[in-house]
């Protein structure tokens, strides 16, 4: 192959540049998914699927990237122009599909809210009954400092008049909730829908943003790839000479 010129070469070098960035993306993509999942793992019987649905998208992506990221190298280095459009092509794919996803995230975020509120009320009902959802409202009690839907009489109808988890008392004591109203225990008034829907809103948030604006940088790669490859596909018809 003839030797490229300066501003080609600093095309290439720009290239390889690019792709420390990507893999970077790759990897911020990864830990976004695995802090969301990691955030709501205490939460998971209930229905907190557009967080770990959304999250588990996201980590496979972040692999994905990283991994194609070396094909961009691997072309580059090769100076094959063939490698750099099956690379642009695929960064096209991961654009379409984080721009996609951002967008998806950042309409649904209240539909989210309201099924994961539903999911929680019509668990309040099996507190007494399942283990793993009275482990579930009492992390949310203990880590929120809050006490049941809406205050602590939400709990009535469940337990009874007077009577909330004891992870409700803001000095957890056995059998500090029972009765409570007519005791001189204090318990958490926060009601816990409002303190947990902060957390999945902010969560669904941040992976909306980071997957529509990591989506907008896979179009710079896109272009100096498609450059590039046009550079060296220049250059082929003088190798076979």
């Amino acid at each position: 192959m003839a030797g490229l010129s300066f501003s080609e070469e600093l095309l290439r070098i720009v290239f390889f540049l690019a792709n420390i960035i990507f893999w970077g993306i790759g990897i911020g993509l990864i830990v976004v998914g695995v802090h969301s999942i990691i955030s709501v793992r205490d939460y998971n019987e209930f229905n907190v699927d557009y967080v770990t649905n959304g999250s588990g998208i996201i980590i496979s992506l972040g692999i994905l990237i990283f991994f194609i990221g070396f094909l961009g190298c691997y072309g580059a280095w090769n100076k094959s122009a063939w490698m750099l459009y099956g690379f642009a092509f695929f960064l096209f794919i991961f654009f379409c599909v984080e721009f996609s996803l951002g967008i998806f995230l950042m309409k649904n975020k209240s539909k989210a809210m309201d099924v994961f509120e539903k999911s929680l009320n019509t668990s309040m009902e099996h507190y007494s009954t399942d283990k793993p959802t009275r482990k579930a409202w009492d992390q949310i009690q203990t880590n929120f400092e809050c006490c049941g839907i809406e205050g602590p009489d939400s709990w009535f109808p469940a337990l009874g008049t007077g009577n909330v988890p004891d992870t409700c008392c803001i000095t957890p004591e056995p059998e500090c909730g029972t009765g409570y109203d007519n005791a001189s225990v204090a318990v958490f008034s926060a009601d816990c829908v409002a303190e947990v829907d902060d957390v999945l809103d902010q969560n669904l948030l941040v992976m909306a943003l980071v997957a529509i604006i990591f989506a907008m940088l896979h179009w710079f790669g896109i272009v100096v790839a498609c450059c590039l490859g046009n550079v060296f596909k220049q250059f082929q018809p003088l190798d076979n000479q």
